[in-house]
């Protein structure tokens, strides 16, 4: 089954951004269509704000245009935003005023959920530096999503009675959004009795998809009685495979083999060894192969905490 995955988005965009990509952000052009999409989509609305005509400065807008334009503004902007072109009319300033968004003469991006609720305003100085930029948009959706999950997702989880349908929706859209906080509600939702096999998939892939270390330590646990759980740990995160490293240890075979293949899976190593290698009595080669897969995790880590996980 497919699923849009915020996580996965990003990383694709990213990349493509890396090639070269300098296309500016794609704004929808009218203000219905936007919140029509934010609605059916489940993310928040990333307004544009521009400045008035009679009152126009220049050079803040080249400089905005300019961050809009970056591969990573634009990757955090088109996969975990609505972006929506508002001009600077009457009525969409009473909206936005009545939203309790200040935006002055323009130059500034409202973040609102579907419904219409303010989540914050990055003003102009802030939209024009892209670095900046980035960092303020990921704050925006790291509050949105947060916000969600305490207000909407967390009783649901919790509420045992709650209808099935409801309940895989609720783990969907917290993989979807990665919401990172929500790991020990899924944590608790695979302890329940009864959970059915399909709804324990959908948790076993959330779980993944977040990556936080309760999550490695409940698919683990998992993993050495259900293959299902064992198959998703293999797509966690590079940062969770290298979480995994202490429990490289050849005292309980079959959980190492579950991690060695999950940690080898994440991070594309090469030359994988099969199961009887190291029941093997050459201590050299089998304490080599450790190291090996170890620097190599260790090295992927390093490169994606230090090029995705601010955005996270």
């Amino acid at each position: 089954m497919a699923r849009t995955i915020v996580s996965v988005n990003l990383a694709l965009l990213l990349a493509a951004g890396a090639a070269g990509q300098t296309q500016p952000i794609q704004w929808i052009s009218n203000a219905q269509q936007g919140v029509a999409q934010a609605k059916r989509v489940g993310l928040p609305l990333l307004f544009y704000v521009p400045g008035s005509r009679d009152r126009g400065d220049d050079d803040l807008d080249d400089a905005q245009q300019a961050a809009f334009r970056d591969p990573r503004v634009r990757s955090i902007a088109e996969s975990r935003f609505v972006p929506t072109r508002l001009p600077l009319s009457s009525d969409n300033r009473a909206m936005l005023q009545q939203a309790g968004a200040a935006v002055g003469p323009g130059y500034c991006l409202v973040v609102m959920t579907p419904e219409g609720k303010l989540v914050g305003v990055i003003p102009p100085g802030q939209v024009a530096d892209r670095r900046v930029l980035a960092q303020q948009l990921t704050a925006m959706f790291r509050k949105y999503r947060s916000e969600l999950f305490e207000q909407r997702l967390k009783p649901l989880l919790e509420q045992e009675d709650a209808r099935p349908a409801d309940v895989v929706a609720a783990v969907r859209q917290i993989e979807k959004l990665l919401i990172l906080e929500a790991d020990q509600a899924l944590v608790s939702l695979l302890e329940r009795p009864g959970l059915g096999k399909g709804l324990q998939k959908d948790v076993y892939e959330a779980l993944a998809a977040l990556s936080t270390r309760k999550s490695v330590e409940a698919l683990l646990k998992a993993g050495q009685q259900d293959a299902q759980a064992a198959k998703a740990l293999g797509r966690c995160t590079p940062g969770a495979a290298a979480d995994m490293l202490p429990e490289l240890k050849l005292d309980d075979m079959d959980k190492f083999v579950i991690v060695y293949e999950a940690v080898t899976n994440i991070c594309n190593i090469k030359g994988k060894k099969p199961r009887g290698f190291w029941g093997g009595e050459n201590e050299r080669l089998i304490a080599e192969e450790l190291e090996r897969v170890k620097r190599e995790v260790q090295a992927a880590a390093e490169r994606w905490r230090r090029e995705y996980e601010p955005y996270r």
